[in-house]
């Protein structure tokens, strides 16, 4: 099975061209940049913040200020290589000392940051003839800061490891994979930035838990006597995908046998499996008890679902083992694999997304619609996928204004009120009313521009989204659900079978949601067979 599996190709740049050649690009003046890292400290890490406290304490957390200063990060490696899809990465190991200056009000009280480190692997990715860049990290990077005041905010006393969990979440949603930051250097060509933003999987991967050794006992016999005892489970994680194992009670070698399979999509091959293992309480936090973790090409080395133990570790000392089996899905032409499966062959995953994007917009929003608005594909509760929140908002003054202009120079060219009305896929009265305000009485003015206002809103996501779904799942009812930001719905469209979203898989489609209300997107299906 190894050799069919896609391996690292690497080359390590020698010192001389580490040095010469990219440590000058790594020279940051960070200032330039502030006003950008100031949008995303206030705009998610504050939220993300407020957002892991207590209840009673939500939004209690401001950050006042952020300065990075200048800072030149030290280069501690670097390698080309070429990922699966022929794209050249050069992967810069980036080890980073910043004397930040950031202020933080919580509670009332004033908080700062003094100094950060930052450790890590950033990919770079450049698509073939320079047509965009992308860069990412492939896993998590390691960032630790010292919080000053810290004594004085008795209120909460795990603030520091909240805004670490916060900066973290903030971090992998935006720059881990398959998250990705990308530049577009040929807008003239077919490849635009939801194409760069969003590249297909390598495959999937499937693991299976088997079974622990010499686990961590946290939990103590009734009266102290006899041995200590842990009602283990395990949390797997896999770039921003999460799963967690059932419990098995009072075990310190347990095994599992049900519920004990999941599937991750990988986008490297360098990915870590990262495993951390629990102690289930009822009435207090679960104890962690260790953790370890193996890179995907690790994982793959061996046999085909051949087990691979994993140490665990726990404060730098030994915590026991977890075993585990991979099988890898890669792949396979849509045309092959319905031979495949007509010739009984199974296909145990096939995973969707959207051709160049999932979806496009979303036309026909009431004024009063919450926004930001959310897209999910849903099959049921535990298996669906959302969308990040959608970009813009309702009909704005401006918008109003050219909606007006646009109707006025169809009606000087003696287009009737009806014609204009299909063209712009208007309601006639609408229409009336805006053209009512060429009169010049200030009141059918003011009348025209509410109108137009009023008009329903467009929001656009230009997002993909990507769901592994089992084939025997591929014959059930499959819904897109449109909802505002506070999780209401307000639109749904629901077909007979998740195959039929791909029966016009090379064009835009558009789903009627609810009256008036339509969701814009292209779907592709891909199938990943077992190797």
């Amino acid at each position: 099975m190894a050799s069919e599996e896609p391996r690292l190709k690497r080359r390590r740049l020698e010192e001389g061209e580490a040095g010469e050649q990219i440590s000058p690009l790594l020279s940051l003046d960070m200032s330039r940049i502030n006003g950008l890292v100031q949008k995303v400290v206030s705009e998610a890490i504050e939220p993300a913040t407020n957002k892991l406290l207590p209840s009673r304490l939500k939004g209690e957390v401001k950050i006042a200020s952020c300065d990075l200063g200048k800072v030149t990060p030290n280069l501690s490696s670097a390698t080309v290589r070429r990922r699966d899809d022929q794209t050249v990465v050069l992967d810069l190991g980036i080890d980073a000392s910043l004397e930040v200056q950031v202020s933080v009000e919580a509670f009332r009280i004033s908080l700062g940051i003094d100094r950060a480190t930052f450790r890590g692997s950033l990919s770079l990715a450049f698509r073939d003839d320079l047509a965009g860049m992308e860069f990412y990290f492939v896993n998590p990077p390691e960032i630790d800061y010292h919080l000053t005041g810290l004594a004085r905010c008795v209120q909460c006393p795990g603030l520091r490891s909240i805004i670490h969990s916060a900066l973290m979440e903030v971090i992998c949603s935006k720059l881990v994979i398959p998250a990705r930051q990308v530049a577009d250097f040929k807008s003239e060509d077919e490849i635009d930035m939801v194409d760069l933003s969003s590249p297909d999987p390598l495959g999937a991967l499937q693991l299976t838990l088997h079974s622990g050794k010499g686990l961590v006992a946290a939990d103590i016999s009734y009266f102290g006597f006899g041995p200590g005892t842990s009602d283990p489970y395990v949390t797997i994680r896999l770039g921003q995908a999460t799963w967690r194992s059932p419990t098995v009670n009072r075990n310190l070698d347990p095994v599992w046998t049900e519920g004990n399979s999941t599937s991750f999509l990988v986008y490297e091959m360098a990915q870590l499996v990262q495993c951390l293992v629990y102690d289930e309480d009822r009435f207090k936090q679960d104890d962690f008890i260790g953790s370890g973790a193996v890179s995907v090409e690790d994982m793959l080395r061996g046999p085909a679902s051949a087990n691979v133990n994993i140490p665990l570790v726990l404060k730098g000392e030994s915590a026991g083992s977890i075993t585990m089996s991979a099988t890898w899905f890669a792949p396979r032409a849509l045309e092959a694999a319905a031979a495949s499966s007509s010739n009984g062959t199974p296909m145990a995953h096939h995973f969707r997304d959207g051709k160049d994007r999932f979806v496009t917009g979303v036309g026909g929003l009431p004024p009063q619609t919450k926004l930001p608005l959310i897209v999910k594909l849903e099959i049921d509760k535990e298996l669906s996928t959302s969308s990040a929140a959608s970009r813009t908002s309702c009909r704005s003054l401006d918008a109003a204004k050219e909606i007006e202009e646009i109707c006025r120079r169809l009606a000087r060219r003696s287009l009737s009120m009806g014609v204009i009305a299909d063209t712009l896929e208007l309601e006639a009265s609408a229409v009336g009313i805006i053209l009512a305000g060429e009169s010049g009485d200030e009141s059918a003015r003011l009348a025209s521009r509410k109108a137009a206002r009023a008009l329903p809103g467009v929001a656009d996501f230009d997002q993909v989204l990507k769901l592994l779904v089992p084939w025997r799942r591929c014959g059930e009812r499959a819904s897109l659900v449109l909802q505002d930001k506070v999780g209401v719905e307000i639109g749904r469209f629901t077909t007979d079978t998740l195959d039929r979203l791909t029966t016009s898989s090379d064009h835009d489609e558009t789903f009627h949601l609810a009256s008036g209300l339509l969701l814009h997107a292209r779907f592709r299906m891909l199938w990943l067979k077992k190797k």
